[in-house]
């Protein structure tokens, strides 16, 4: 049976310097993890959120957290999540 893996996300962007950053936090069956950084090229707060789940997404595979679990990402962005349920 298929464990749960969920991962939350967040960024920060500036229309100035077109700089962000952005975190996430992810909870499986290895544990609670936590990851941040810096994007250096978003060109709005909606790529900026979708640049922070693709981190995060980065992070569940090539730490190998998935072995065939369910992940659900969670973020505050209804632009995000229109795109990846394909609504947008």
């Amino acid at each position: 049976m298929s464990g749960c893996i969920t991962v939350y996300t967040d960024a920060s962007y500036c229309p100035n310097t077109h700089k962000g950053g952005w975190a996430t936090w992810i909870r499986c069956d290895a544990g609670t993890f936590q990851y941040s950084g810096v994007l250096e090229n978003p060109t709005c707060c909606t790529s900026a959120e979708m640049m922070a789940i693709a981190n995060a997404l980065y992070f569940v595979v090539n730490r190998h957290y998935i072995n065939g679990n369910i992940i659900v990402v969670v973020t505050d962005s209804a632009v995000c999540k229109g795109i990846i349920e394909g609504k947008t």
